[in-house]
């Protein structure tokens, strides 16, 4: 949040006094935006109007959206605001080369981006998440290379980072492990998301670890 207070009263731009140098500065105010510019107290014309836009820009950098992330090939993200209102969500991109599978960066960050104002604050939680007894060898490489090129994409943002296990967000919205459940539950809380596919439930659960971390900062 940006603060903003106006003085008035007093006399209105002062670049220099011709007879007394010395006191040019005494009680004068630096312009935030124009280098050299000194305004007297109170001035209400053109100084006031210079400092509504600079606190108005600097407000927005404490703006904060939400991005949620369900790791995987065939994860997603997606993004809210800091008052859980949606703003974007998409599955993630892969680049594929034979066996080996890794998200593509650049593409993730551009996509955000293209979401986001330059100035915003970026609170990332991504599902932690592990290979599986279960997984070969080159299958739990190839889940370790995609995970580790979102958390790249992550640093390239930048973002702050913070993770969550499926277990904990899953059950703080009484969800269970059934995919099918959280795609219906993501449709029913954002409607204008794009999720009609059933293989829309990357993005979907992406959606919903936002939604977890907007719920726990907003009534936390």
């Amino acid at each position: 949040m940006g603060y903003l207070a106006v003085t008035m009263g007093g006399y209105g731009p002062q670049s220099e006094s011709p007879k007394f140098p010395e006191i040019t500065n005494f009680g004068s105010t630096q312009s935030p935006k124009i280098p050299g510019r000194l305004y007297r107290p109170g001035d209400f014309g053109r100084g006031v109007r210079e400092l509504i836009s600079y606190s108005v820009e600097a407000a927005d950098m404490t703006q904060t959206k939400i991005l949620g992330i369900d790791p995987g090939l065939t994860g997603g993200w997606a993004l809210l605001t800091d008052h859980g209102a949606f703003v974007g969500a998409d599955d993630l991109p892969i680049i594929r080369d034979n066996s080996t599978a890794w998200v593509d960066a650049p593409e993730l960050v551009a996509q955000i981006n293209a979401c986001l104002s330059e100035r915003v604050h970026i609170r990332a939680v991504i599902e932690r998440v592990h290979s599986m007894p279960s997984q070969g060898i080159s299958s739990a490489f190839t889940f370790g290379v995609g995970f580790g090129s979102v958390l790249a994409c992550l640093q390239l943002l930048p973002a702050s980072i913070e993770f969550v296990s499926p277990a904990t967000w899953k059950r703080g919205l009484r969800l269970s492990k059934d995919k099918s459940a959280s795609l219906d539950r993501a449709r029913l809380l954002y409607p204008q998301a794009s999720l009609k596919r059933q293989k829309d439930d990357g993005r979907a659960e992406a959606l919903l670890i936002a939604h977890w971390a907007w719920k726990g900062t907003a009534h936390g």
